[in-house]
């Protein structure tokens, strides 16, 4: 059992029936990406991938499906309500912390569900892999088979419950109060999101606008230019977080904050959870199978008895092998006349 599950034998099914499961959840978790757009209104025309940092595709779904977006997207004045909602007596230009915690709840509601799904998942398959290697080792000894396979699944529910707990103080890690100590990387995708959210809603902005004499590329390159002559180096999309967008500022700067957040934590949140299953519940099974299912055989008095009347052959075993054991004496009779004859 012990190679099954390391995937260290010839048969590495297993292994990878549980890593189909981890990347499924890993894409549950991706899909809960919350779908800003900064406009006031929706607008139909722009995917969730459109408004992406990273030019990489999501992970898909295993069985050859897609992730579906089907979140409904947020726009600046959903953004405004809540903060309108949130606000106490804070001073202006203060947006309260509550409103991101709203949002940021919003995509962890299902986070849950997910984690529970991949536990339940691998779980299933490993209470499958069990009772089949039971049959192998075992399914020549009937009475010693089914004698066997109610301990190893008791043994498998013992550490499902430990395990399962395991994983639910790891969902409680990230409900409220909401952190992480990648600050830095958390600053670098405030400012990258921010810039995006900026870029989009300017070139929106400025596509419909007729007296555009020149591409907006070439835009784009001149004002690099003047500021790389300044000292100040961007790229084509960090230059977007330099625009003074006063209108909407507060807004744009939570919707940075909230996918910021997203990005941080669903990256470490889909590392944990596979990695909590692996340890508490594959691995630990593993190492104290073998000795679970020794001491149960020889708890008793009696074991030695016991045993001698589990590891008896099938009956239909046991006579095909006298039938077979019989028909090999007559053969070798046989073969002894006709060699008698011969000389």
């Amino acid at each position: 059992m012990s190679k099954v599950v390391l995937g260290s034998g010839d048969d590495k099914s297993f292994v990878r029936a549980c890593r189909v499961k981890f990347l499924a959840f890993e894409a549950a978790i991706r899909a809960t990406a919350p779908d800003f757009q900064p406009f006031w209104e929706r607008d139909i025309s722009v995917e969730p991938i459109a408004l992406s940092t990273a030019n990489s595709p999501g992970v898909p779904l295993p069985n050859g499906d897609s992730v579906q977006h089907d979140r409904k997207p947020i726009v600046l004045a959903d953004v405004r309500r809540i903060i309108e909602e949130s606000t106490g007596w804070q001073l202006p230009g203060n947006v309260p912390y509550e409103a991101k915690e709203r949002l940021i709840k919003g995509f962890m509601d299902h986070w849950s569900e997910a984690a529970t799904s991949c536990f339940d998942g691998v779980l299933a398959d490993l209470r499958e892999k069990t009772l089949q290697e039971a049959k192998g080792h075992f399914g020549r000894f009937p009475p010693l088979e089914r004698h066997v396979k109610p301990i190893l699944l008791q043994h498998l529910a013992k550490h499902e419950g430990r395990s399962r707990d395991v994983l639910m103080k790891a969902v409680e890690r990230e409900k409220s109060p909401y952190g992480t100590q990648a600050v830095s990387r958390f600053r670098q995708l405030r400012f990258r999101w921010l810039a995006r959210y900026k870029e989009v809603a300017i070139r929106k902005v400025q596509m419909h606008r007729s007296y555009m004499s020149e591409p907006w590329l070439t835009r784009e390159q001149r004002a690099i230019s003047a500021l790389s002559e300044l000292g100040i180096q961007v790229t084509g999309s960090e230059i977007y977080g330099l625009v003074p967008l006063a209108k909407y500022e507060d807004e744009l700067i939570v919707m940075a904050d909230v996918r910021s957040y997203f990005s941080v934590t669903s990256e470490r949140f889909s590392d944990d959870v596979p990695e909590e299953i692996k340890a508490n519940l594959l691995l630990r099974f593993v190492e104290s199978v073998q000795d679970h299912l020794v001491n149960e055989l020889l708890r008793t008095s009696d074991a030695a008895e016991r045993l001698q009347k589990l590891v008896e052959e099938d009956p239909h075993i046991k006579r095909r092998r006298v039938m077979l054991r019989d028909k090999c004496k007559r053969l070798v009779e046989i073969k002894g006349k006709l060699h008698r004859v011969v000389l």
